[in-house]
């Protein structure tokens, strides 16, 4: 799976992938933020596609998920709105569910993008962009100035354009509509399985482990740090059971994470990741962790003393082995 972030120029090694396929290319393309049930019912259409379209034809054709991102929130409401999935972390998802199409791409949404007519987005992203043949979206996907394009017209697009549209209904959890917003007001609240419902798998945090002031080492619980992107949408500060995979050695482990500002031992207001891992003794400073939030413990807060946090920590790390052992 080959994975680049389109801005100002169009990268080369995404040219020469897509021109690669004499059958054109199977598209999905949307926010895609957090990559949630929908949307990965959206991607491994397109992965199954292209893979029996092969399999019955000479020509080969390949798989394309094209994510606006973060892009998408400060074109439309003109803010920083935090995200679910950075691109990394979308490309970690997609490797760990096993659903690898050829191609990931974080495609530029600019006002240029939003305001063009429907047919020129069609003929600009879909054709001339991507050699688009097979596409796969939501019922409720727009596009175009005023958001004109809808499933409708693009399947009346692609009919005449040799094109196959395939049109999806909304998923729903419990009778809500599963949507990137519905992900972020759970994860926002601490509703960490409610979250894991909607998308399919536990909410993520990716990011390398850095060094930290090493506390929790003195105190006899090394811990794991990771400052997570800017953009990244955190849930409230606290305690929170968790997996965490080390992407180097391609494994999981059990653990407690803490998601907050260390506020008895620091003055910083920097939000943090800071994981313990259950009996893992290994270096891994400056290697790539994805840590799942799996359910919200107890809250952070400040202690009067070092030897109070600490037997507070030591009281976490027992809970936490009693709610794994139940899972």
């Amino acid at each position: 799976m080959l994975v680049v972030s389109y801005q100002d120029v169009r990268p080369e090694a995404m040219t020469e992938l897509i021109d690669s396929f004499d059958g054109g290319m199977a598209v999905t393309l949307g926010k895609m933020d957090g990559l949630h049930r929908g949307h990965m019912e959206l991607v491994r259409e397109i992965v199954d596609h292209a893979k029996k379209y092969n399999e019955n034809h000479r020509s080969r054709r390949g798989s394309v998920v094209v994510s606006f991102g973060k892009q998408v929130y400060r074109v439309v409401t003109n803010q920083n709105t935090p995200v679910l999935s950075t691109l990394k972390e979308q490309e970690l998802i997609l490797k760990s569910e096993g659903v690898l199409p050829d191609l990931l791409v974080e495609y530029p949404f600019t006002p240029e993008l939003r305001d063009m007519e429907a047919d020129c987005f069609l003929e600009t992203v879909l054709r001339d962009t991507f050699g688009c043949r097979f596409v796969s979206i939501g019922d409720d996907f727009c596009f175009g100035h005023m958001r004109r394009g809808n499933a409708a017209y693009m399947k009346r697009y692609g009919d005449d354009h040799g094109f196959e549209t395939s049109v999806h209904a909304k998923l729903t959890e419990e009778g809500r509509v599963i949507s990137s917003t519905a992900v972020a007001e759970e994860v926002t609240k601490g509703h960490m399985q409610k979250a894991t419902a909607m998308l399919g798998r536990p909410y993520s945090v990716y990011g390398e482990v850095v060094h930290g002031n090493h506390y929790g080492t003195g105190m006899g619980f090394p811990t794991a740090n990771q400052v997570p992107a800017p953009e990244k949408l955190l849930p409230p500060n606290g305690v929170y059971l968790s997996r965490t995979y080390v992407v180097s050695e391609g494994k999981w482990y059990e653990s407690i994470s803490n998601i907050g500002t260390r506020p008895t031992v620091t003055q910083d207001t920097v939000r943090t990741c800071e994981t313990h891992i259950y009996s893992f003794h290994e270096d891994i400073y400056g290697k790539e962790i994805l840590v799942e939030l799996l359910s919200f413990m107890r809250p952070e807060r400040a202690f009067c003393t070092i030897t109070d946090l600490t037997e507070q920590v030591m009281a976490d790390m027992e809970m936490g082995r009693a709610l794994h052992r139940n899972r």
